[in-house]
């Protein structure tokens, strides 16, 4: 694995995602750009991983969710009517998932590309 796939294989894109959304809250702002910056990095994250084997992608992805679970709980609030009916770590949880399922998503399809040519 690659330097620049170990970093961005481990970004905390789970938490980050929870960070602005919570932060936009409390601002009473709208969080437009955050499904966009979602897209786009699960985009640019699933592209650059689809040459990494699965099974150092599967330990990479548990250890972002670690990670992300980790600042979440010193960095974001656990505010019950904000993450309800789950809890800040189940919120985290759940969009780590997303981000792993639409990386094996990206790689899937761009390695049926690449084997098309």
């Amino acid at each position: 694995m690659k330097a620049i796939h170990l970093v961005l294989s481990l970004l905390p894109i789970p938490f980050l995602f929870h960070l602005y959304e919570f932060n936009s809250h409390l601002a009473r702002q709208e969080p437009f750009l955050l499904a966009p910056a979602f897209i786009f990095v699960m985009i640019v994250v699933g592209l650059q991983m689809r040459k990494v084997k699965l099974s150092l992608f599967f330990p990479a992805s548990i250890l972002m969710t670690f990670f992300s679970l980790a600042l979440g709980h010193f960095f974001i609030e656990d505010d019950g009517s904000w993450f309800k009916p789950f809890g800040r770590n189940v919120a985290i949880i759940l969009i780590a998932i997303v981000y792993i399922f639409g990386q094996l998503f990206l790689r899937g399809i761009s390695k049926m590309i690449s084997t098309a040519k």
